[in-house]
């Protein structure tokens, strides 16, 4: 790095001084793609991330598909964070002025006529309608009835703005689902959730859940963690045993290790009894260095009913079923 220069009549430069110190090698070749100054959103990725977002597939899986098709996240000219962001400034530009201001109205006049009615929403820097959440005087009621145990879980592609239906559910005496609350999320980040089970909160009266469900998310997971330290979360068995189908390949052994899986998730009358069954699963299945296994082993208190036998669930194990 140059410490000292000095400019000369002709304009001409000289460097007097060169402190070393201070200098840093060059971004590598494989890390050109996260400078700044490197980083853009070309038109067809661009027309693929709307094109596939449009039609409900997930920010996430949307980037992957990209990298996928250019060998690799340092083939492409953006980050994951830069996808996302155009994401949703997509989303957020679609949502016309007049259409949110109709729906703020509605929500004043629905409290107007119910005073049980409450109604919050999020904004953008721009003052565009992000997100928005509601619950009238009968959803309450059925919350202070039948609140104990909620599920949560998202819905895609609704609406013309393709904002994610997150409604929060429960069930009543006769088994029949109540609807608690709705919400809309411009984008599944941890700060949207955490606003959305913090609204929720609040408006039910402070009164916390004992148990929610909801589909295995990292950013929901962590937003529960914050906002509902009182309640535990608990994941959808079907959700997990639709991915087992493609993470787990143990070619003879398949069928008795799927048996084995199957009794951890619903079947073992112990932890204990859970351990022997995982380790023998492993062990039949050469799954000693299976990723996807060994980090669903480190939340099994969140799937494993052996691990909830004293957790009021209702008996729940996949919401979606």
């Amino acid at each position: 790095m140059a410490g000292g220069k000095r400019c000369d009549l002709d304009g001409n430069w000289t460097i007097k001084k060169f402190i070393k110190n201070h200098n840093h090698p060059l971004a590598e070749s494989s890390d050109k793609h996260l400078l700044r100054s490197s980083r853009r959103i070309n038109e067809l990725n661009a027309n693929l991330l709307r094109s596939m977002t449009d039609y409900g597939i997930r920010a996430a899986d949307a980037f992957n598909f990209l990298a996928t098709e250019v060998d690799g996240v340092e083939n492409l000219e953006c980050t994951r964070q830069d996808a996302y962001n155009f994401i949703q400034r997509d989303k957020r530009s679609k949502i016309e002025q007049s259409d949110a201001n109709s729906l703020l109205q509605l929500f004043m006049e629905r409290q107007n006529e119910d005073n049980k009615f409450a109604w919050d929403f999020l904004s953008d820097e721009e003052g565009r309608l992000t997100s928005f959440f509601w619950s009238d005087g009968s959803c309450r009621l059925y919350y202070d009835f039948f609140g104990d145990v909620i599920i949560f879980v998202i819905s895609y592609h609704l609406n013309k703005y393709n904002l994610c239906y997150a409604p929060f559910v429960g069930i009543n005496h006769h088994r029949q689902n109540v609807l608690f609350d709705v919400g809309f999320l411009s984008e599944e980040m941890i700060e949207s959730f955490k606003w959305l089970f913090k609204t929720f909160i609040r408006i039910m009266d402070d009164k916390h859940p004992i148990t929610i469900f909801t589909d295995h998310d990292q950013a929901m997971t962590r937003a529960i963690v914050d906002c509902l330290p009182y309640t535990r979360h608990k994941l959808c068995q079907w959700h997990i045993y639709k991915k087992f189908w493609s993470k787990v390949h143990c070619s003879v052994t398949y069928k008795s290790v799927n048996n084995l899986f199957y009794k951890c998730m619903s079947k073992c009358n112990s932890e204990d009894e859970f351990e022997v069954t995982w380790a023998l699963m492993i062990e039949q299945g050469n799954l000693h260095n299976n990723m996807w296994q060994d980090a669903l082993y480190r939340i099994r208190h969140n799937w494993s009913t052996a691990f909830n036998k004293e957790i009021f669930g209702m008996g729940i194990l996949s919401p979606k079923k």
